[in-house]
């Protein structure tokens, strides 16, 4: 959360990953850094938080960030970005039914699906089907 409180701490300590989701704009980017600086000296550097920007544009204009100046500023800290599919995303939400429903081949999910579970990324990149379904991570049971 923006703001801190006594238990922000505990709970970063307590995470498996910590995910910073940040925009290609120069303010964002400031302020990511100053953040990742933040968690590292409240948790005394336990926590070692990666960024992803959202809605990444892979096809930038002249004015714009590239992601080189992103990784510049955070390192090692960006593991990657995932595509602005708006429409889709929307359409997710407002129906309440996980994005693979609506299309299992979007490039939102193969962004998630390689930063979040890189050995499956790997292995469907490779023609091979993975045992683990990305999208079966987010479906509602059914009761």
């Amino acid at each position: 959360p923006r703001t801190w409180f006594p238990w922000t701490a505990a709970i970063l300590r307590g995470s498996n990953h910590v995910y910073i989701t940040a925009e290609m704009t120069v303010p964002c980017i400031r302020h990511t850094q100053r953040l990742i600086k933040s968690i590292e000296k409240e948790t005394e550097r336990a926590v070692k938080p990666n960024v992803i920007i959202n809605r990444f544009a892979s096809k930038v204009t002249a004015d714009a960030l590239e992601k080189s100046d992103a990784k510049a500023v955070l390192g090692e800290r960006l593991v990657g970005g995932i595509s602005n599919n708006y429409q889709l995303v929307r359409r997710a939400v407002d129906q309440g039914v996980p994005l693979d429903s609506l299309d299992p081949q979007a490039n939102v999910i193969s962004d998630l699906r390689r930063i979040i579970l890189p050995e499956e990324a790997s292995i469907e990149e490779s023609g091979k089907a993975g045992t683990l379904s990305f999208g079966a991570m987010f479906k509602r049971k059914a009761s």
